[in-house]
């Protein structure tokens, strides 16, 4: 019921142009103070009925900024990234540049991007947070920039070494920006991942092994990480963080990699220790088929090919689907 037409309409009927009450409400004579009270008294009630009557119709929105801006702020906080993300984009719709809820739904893409089955539904979600947090930067700025770019940062490493130029530019801004409250201990991982896919190894290793100070007892994948870089161009370097790997870690598979890289640098200009390295594997941890196949490869390069077909056939009693040693015996 439209209660703003019907104090309207009871208006008209009841009062002259000159804003006096009209014959009919002041007819008869008798009883003309009542009716007076009952017009005032449903006037005051049509607005009243008014008001009430809107309030429905606004209940009714699917979101008031007031209430979901601050729902949508709980939501985040408490990790409910599907509704954060449901809320922004309906309230998107009525206002695209809302810069809280651009910000709000491009954290909680990337979020629900970590969870998704299928690489297109993956990207999808990477997309729509890339979109929606550099429109929210042209939008205005904030002290929550250094976050905004250190998601951007991650956003665009997930979308392929195309993209790893762009992942270092926003988290070398992120890192000048000194954001503080919602910082993250991650940020050097990953701009040593983001220059290791442009083969920009010694900056690489450099924001590796700044992330590696955070970690006490350090990490193994740093570890790795590191060596990985250096090992391009320092093998020293590489050497010495892939025994200190060795020496520190307490998971065999950090361990096995760890022999595996040792293996791989001494292959280029000792052998021998290339081999203790593997051996090391077989001897220490247990069968392993690529330490097997590689000490095949060894002992063709020696000329032994008995030896070295000896190796592949163990490699494939150890995994029947090690494909290297597989073709090497000719095995389909």
């Amino acid at each position: 019921m439209n209660f703003l037409k019907i104090a309207i309409d009871f208006f008209h009927q009841n009062y002259n142009n000159k804003g006096k009450m009209s014959k009919r409400c002041v007819s008869s004579g008798y009883g003309f103070h009542r009716k007076r009270i009952f017009c005032v008294i449903l006037i005051v009630a049509s607005t009243v009925l008014l008001f009430l009557g809107g309030v429905p119709f606004i209940t009714k929105l699917p979101h008031t900024f007031i209430d979901e801006r601050e729902t949508i702020q709980a939501l985040w906080k408490n990790a409910a990234y599907k509704e954060t993300f449901n809320i922004g984009e309906e309230m998107l719709k009525n206002s695209p540049l809302d810069y809280d809820f651009l910000v709000l739904r491009g954290f909680s893409a990337y979020q629900l991007s970590l969870s998704q089955i299928t690489e297109t539904d993956k990207l999808a979600y990477i997309d729509m947070s890339i979109r929606d947090l550099r429109k929210a930067l042209i939008v205005k700025s904030t002290d929550k920039d250094g976050f905004i770019f250190y998601v951007l940062g991650k956003a665009y490493y997930s979308k392929g070494a195309n993209f790893a130029d762009l992942a270092v530019k926003f988290l070398e801004q992120a890192k000048k920006a000194r954001w503080e409250q919602d910082r993250a201990d991650d940020m050097s991982e990953w701009l040593g991942l983001a220059y290791a896919a442009l083969h920009n190894y010694p900056s690489s290793a450099d924001a590796f092994t700044e992330a590696l100070g955070l970690w006490q007892p350090p990490s193994d994948l740093l570890l790795l990480a590191i060596a990985q870089s250096y090992k391009q161009f320092d093998s020293d370097m590489a050497i010495s963080y892939l025994k200190l790997c060795i020496d520190t870690s307490k998971d065999y598979k950090a361990v096995i990699q760890a022999h595996l890289l040792l293996g791989e640098i001494f292959e280029n200009y000792d052998i021998q220790s290339a081999k203790e390295q593997y051996n090391e594997i077989l001897v220490g941890i247990g069968e392993n088929a690529e330490a097997h196949y590689r000490l095949g490869e060894i002992y063709a390069k020696e000329n032994d090919p008995i030896r070295a077909r000896a190796e592949w056939r163990k490699a494939i009693n150890v995994d029947p689907t090690h494909n290297l040693s597989r073709e090497r015996l000719a095995i389909r």
